[in-house]
């Protein structure tokens, strides 16, 4: 309990202690301007060239989320030593440019920079730079004093995303950084984290696995050791190697947290078995208390690697799995899926077995697992008529991978009913369906109903990604008829949709979100409330609103708690050591409150506990919010944080997917 509660203090203050306040309740104007993606030039350079540090960084925020690269000469001017942390997210946000560059490239080689403040610099010069700047950063790296500097495998990392460089340019830093002396551990799991990310896991197998195995037992000490661990597992399980026997393995089946229980459960199906011991072992998973480390344990069965009178064993006790009722419907469901894979089962005999005892979700994917067999595209047909809602959807994800059957009349009257509804994934799921044989065959009847599609949807931001998909597909009937899409979208009342049509069209995005009546709306409860409490099924979490940088998006899920949006909508989607998301009504991840808000990114970390928006693509939030459940700098920047939880994990953790939100309320 002891260590529990001294990781949890940890979190906390991790997550709650300020960089400096930004957004306050009196800058409603510049929080408007943002709002609106205009960015009037005279708002925002008052408050950047005013004498409160408050509002500078309230400016830096506002023009990291502008993508105008002519604020850059006005940041330049600023004292860096008063806003450094603020000037290299807005430099970084702004994207690749010579002038921020080379500022940045100033404010590392002036020794008196603190090493907390280099890190930030380094992650901002990875995002401004270019090959050039990487060999320069790369030489000032091995030629630093002591062990280098902090935040360099994190730039890496999105120096390899941008294409930048490749992965034998990264290997030289990510090594010392993972094995150096003198390195910390924060430092090091964010090497770890890059390894995983470059797909480096099988070059660096036995660094990783030494530094595991010596540290294994420091995991639940601190919040670093515990963030090592996660990603040192994950690298492991990426590189499929196990160097080690029984006892590492049951430590890590035995680890106290289920982060570390659920990487273990995807990496040591790995594990060479040999004997029905060790067999035995990994099915002692599914004795685990925690609904998403048995899941993953089944999903995780598919990649498992037995022969002779194991191959019986295995298939015994599977089978036993997917009838054991105390298992949850989400495992039990995998599990019927691993099997399928595991033994080659034919559909017609998985559906007399199993049909009355698995959730229709998991029939529905085992029928698209056979995506060649008549017997189960004739069943997959046949319930896409006599089902509804979320089942609906379920049938004609599986539907689309029938691509054998596309010329096939009931596949049309499908694909064509579906594009025809008011279901934003049903649209979406037929578009997806429809390959170039489909197209040839119905390119007239294509045309007619993807402009109906654009028509009757493009003012609608939960049909965003739809019509958006609409618009893709468009480009494969008819270049003209693209066009046409595009220019139709320019006057879309959906900003995202508007800046998609500018983008592909090659012009210069100049359009703004002017929705007053919203942003008072979401303004007036933006500093209104400090926290939530979520009920859910499996008992209650707090989280405590990050009001100064994402205002719009903390007020959001204000107004819409305060009208009872989200009492009884499920969480649809939980991915084990990584997100619980909810926030949908219509269960799907397709549905939303009938309006979009902004995105607000800022400096704030994804660490354990995090709460973001959920989104389609910059400034596309709008009802749908997740919890990561461990750490991944990769959303960083790219996702809003609204939040984080500050009591409540262990019920976090244990979220399984369709679970209910009961209630949520309110504090001031």
């Amino acid at each position: 309990m002891k260590k529990t509660y001294n990781l949890f203090a940890f979190l906390i203050l991790l997550v709650t202690t300020p960089i400096f306040a930004q957004y306050t309740s009196n800058d409603a104007a510049l929080v408007k301007t943002t709002f609106e993606r205009n960015f009037d030039k005279v708002i925002v350079n008052n408050y950047l060239h005013s004498n409160s540090l408050q509002k500078i960084n309230a400016a830096l925020l506002s023009i990291a989320q502008s993508e105008d690269t002519s604020f850059i000469l006005e940041i330049l001017k600023l004292d860096f030593t008063k806003n450094a942390k603020f000037i290299c997210f807005s430099l970084g946000q702004l994207g690749p440019n010579s002038s921020a560059t080379d500022y940045l490239f100033s404010k590392l080689n002036n020794s008196p920079t603190p090493d907390s403040i280099k890190y930030f610099i380094i992650k901002a010069l990875c995002k401004t730079g270019n090959n050039n700047d990487f060999k320069s950063l790369e030489k000032r790296y091995k030629d630093a004093d002591g062990n280098g500097f902090g935040g360099i495998s994190i730039g890496v990392y999105d120096l390899y995303a941008r294409k930048v460089i490749t992965k034998e340019e990264a290997k030289l830093i990510l090594h010392r950084e993972l094995t150096g002396l003198g390195i910390s551990t924060q430092r090091k799991s964010q090497a770890a984290f890059a390894i995983a990310r470059l797909g480096l896991s099988d070059y660096f197998k036995k660094d990783i696995y030494k530094l595991l195995a010596n540290n294994f037992h420091n995991y639940d000490k601190s919040y670093d050791n515990l963030i090592l661990a996660q990603y040192l597992v994950n690298n492991l399980r990426r590189a499929k190697y196990v160097p080690f026997g029984l006892p590492f393995f049951r430590k890590l089946l035995s680890a106290k947290r289920s982060l570390i229980r659920n990487e273990a459960a995807s990496f040591l199906i790995n594990f060479p078995f040999k004997t029905k011991q060790e067999l035995n072992s990994y099915f002692e998973f599914f004795r685990d208390n925690n609904a998403n480390v048995t899941r993953q344990a089944a999903i995780s069965l598919k990649g498992i690697s037995v022969s002779g009178e194991l191959t019986k064993i295995l298939r015994q006790r599977i089978e036993e799995l997917i009838l054991k009722k105390s298992l949850s419907a989400n495992t039990r469901g995998e599990l019927l899926l691993s099997y399928q894979q595991l033994f080659k089962i034919k559909f017609d005999d998985l559906l007399k077995d199993y049909q009355n005892v698995i959730d229709p979700e998991f029939i529905y994917r085992a029928a698209s697992a056979n995506p060649k067999s008549e017997s189960a595209y004739n069943y997959l047909t046949e319930k896409f008529d006599s089902v509804e809602g979320k089942e609906k959807n379920d049938v004609i994800s599986a539907i689309i991978n029938f691509k054998e059957f596309s010329g096939n009349l009931k596949f049309k009257d499908i694909i064509f009913s579906s594009l025809c509804s008011n279901s934003p994934v049903l649209i979406s799921m037929a578009i997806y369906g429809i390959d170039s044989t489909f197209i040839a065959n119905y390119k007239r009847e294509l045309e007619k109903v993807l402009s109906s599609v654009v028509s009757r949807y493009m003012n609608d931001p939960n049909f965003y990604e739809s019509v958006q998909a609409a618009a893709d597909l468009s480009k494969l009937l008819n270049k003209n008829f693209n066009l046409d899409i595009l220019r139709k979208l320019q006057h879309s009342d959906v900003y995202a949709l508007r800046k998609y049509a500018d983008e592909k069209l090659g012009i210069e995005f100049g359009s703004s979100n002017k929705d007053e009546k919203l942003f008072r709306e979401l303004w007036s409860y933006s500093f209104k409330y400090k926290s939530a409490e979520v009920v859910t099924e499996k008992g209650k979490f707090t989280i405590k609103f990050t009001r100064g940088y994402a205002p719009i998006s903390a007020g959001n899920f204000s107004y819409l708690a305060s009208k009872h949006f989200f009492d009884g909508i499920i969480f649809h989607r939980v991915v084990p050591a990584f997100v619980i998301q909810g926030g949908d009504p219509t269960g799907t991840g397709w549905g939303g409150p009938e309006y979009s808000i902004v995105s607000e990114f800022s400096p704030l970390h994804y660490s354990i506990s995090a709460v973001g928006m959920a989104s389609a693509g910059k400034d596309s939030e709008g009802s749908q919010w997740f919890v990561t459940t461990g750490d991944f700098p990769h959303l960083d920047g790219r996702y809003t944080i609204f939040g984080y939880v500050t009591d409540g994990m262990k019920v976090v953790n244990r979220i399984d997917q369709n679970d209910k939100i009961v209630s949520v309320n309110l504090s001031y």
